[in-house]
């Protein structure tokens, strides 16, 4: 089944349980996002076992790893990075939600000031000291329901085994607050919920949440098709994008050079920026982000070009994910000293890009400087309105190739290494309009 008709039987499957989801829920003033996030965790059990087989999924099911996603690089890279937000309750702590409950910043809001960072602090602590009391009672009906949706899976001991790794989101009581006039606003990145490491625990408090939800990478409102953004969006109030999306607020995650680092003369350099070694996994995720992220065609393409060039040329590695595709296409490395590649990039660097979804983009978008995004054809296709539109302006001034256009690259990257050269005002324009609302 492939992941558009997976996630479809999927959706018709939550909906033959959705009623009585929301009706065990029924106490609970949040009870439309913990229905949300159960569908979301069904679904990517069903998806574990669609990509790693039933030894993949008794592996993650017996296993301490909260995410799926966690899950999946897991499996790809051998390496498990532990995000766990571990919940303390704490009553005294608990208390204070009476006195900055009525704003919480959590993972991924814009911390800019230090009033806001101080208020990141104690919101992290609070989160992390709401009281659970679990309802075992509750965990059974959840799972009998689960079983349901699971009706086609014939695997021995699968109620024994989600009965052990059901997240406590789903079968803890509801948490009352004192306060009756209390609003609970919450800035944040929404798929710090779909990580199941205890931040989605908020949703137990028995109050009225209002979530203004941030994007947080590269990547978002690309593709027509992005699964795992539409669950993010359905647990927002408001969702803000970097330019691609409905409502967009400018980006906070990187700042422009200082003013000494832009009159220093810096060489030119060319700076393949690597894509990622894509989980298989998220092929059911996000499905078009996959297919580019696999597509050989785009590297063939750029290292092809760059060849032939007279000058050289370095490659970032993905500092999590590295990607076998790029070994024989590397000649000099830039050395990584953190995992924030924008550390590494100077004022007069040029930025290559075979793919459509690096967070990095925004950086040399917010410094006006030059980049290339090479994409194959059928890939245009898949695009958002606003993601053709960007590759449009990029292409009319010879900042963005198709595979199949031989020559066009190489030409492009020697018209930018000319001293004399200045980045479009049309695109800077454009930038400013999309990007900097």
């Amino acid at each position: 089944m492939k992941p558009i008709q997976n996630y479809k039987y999927c959706k018709k499957q939550y909906n033959k349980i959705k009623l009585k989801v929301l009706d065990l829920y029924g106490a609970y003033e949040n009870k439309e996002r913990i229905s949300i996030l159960l569908e979301y965790w069904f679904w990517n059990i069903r998806n574990i076992l669609k990509v790693f087989g039933e030894q993949g999924l008794r592996e993650f099911l017996y296993s301490d790893m909260s995410s799926p996603l966690r899950f999946a690089i897991y499996k790809t890279s051998n390496e498990y990075q532990d995000l766990n937000f571990e919940n303390k309750s704490n009553k005294f702590i608990f208390y204070f939600i009476k006195f900055f409950g009525s704003k919480l910043y959590l993972q991924g809001a814009n911390l800019s000031s230090l009033n806001k960072r101080i208020v990141g602090k104690i919101s992290r602590k609070i989160v992390k000291s709401i009281p659970i009391y679990k309802d075992f009672k509750l965990r059974k009906e959840i799972i009998s329901l689960s079983l349901n949706y699971f009706s086609d899976f014939e695997i021995e001991d699968l109620q024994k085994m989600l009965l052990k790794k059901l997240p406590v989101i789903f079968f803890a009581k509801p948490v009352s607050i004192l306060n009756k006039n209390l609003l609970i606003n919450i800035e944040c990145c929404a798929s710090c919920f779909l990580e199941f490491n205890n931040y989605e625990n908020v949703f137990l408090l028995n109050k009225k949440i209002f979530i203004k939800g941030l994007q947080h990478g590269g990547g978002y409102d690309c593709f027509k098709i992005d699964y795992s953004t539409d669950f993010e969006k359905l647990l927002c109030d408001e969702f803000f994008g970097w330019g691609l999306s409905k409502f967009n607020v400018k980006q906070h995650r990187f700042h422009k050079f200082p003013q000494e680092n832009i009159k220093t003369s810096f060489q030119k350099r060319i700076i393949w920026i690597e894509d990622s070694n894509f989980p298989d996994f998220y092929s059911m995720l996000l499905p078009s982000h996959y297919l580019q992220s696999k597509n050989l065609k785009n590297a063939e393409y750029i290292y092809s070009e760059m060849k032939r060039l007279k000058y050289e040329y370095v490659n970032l590695v993905h500092p999590v994910l590295p990607a076998d595709k790029y070994k024989n296409y590397r000649k000099k490395l830039i050395l990584r000293n953190s995992r924030k590649g924008e550390s590494l990039f100077l004022p007069n660097d040029i930025g290559i890009f075979d793919t459509s979804v690096s967070t990095l983009i925004h950086f040399f978008v917010e410094n006006n400087m030059p980049f290339i995004q090479v994409i194959d054809r059928s890939e245009f296709d898949l695009f958002t309105n606003n993601q053709k539109n960007w590759f449009n302006v990029l292409y009319n001034f010879e900042l963005g190739c198709f595979n199949d256009e031989i020559g066009r690259l190489n030409s492009s990257i020697q018209k930018i290494m000319k001293n004399n050269y200045i980045l479009n005002s049309d695109v800077i324009s454009f930038h400013k309009k999309v990007f900097y609302s």
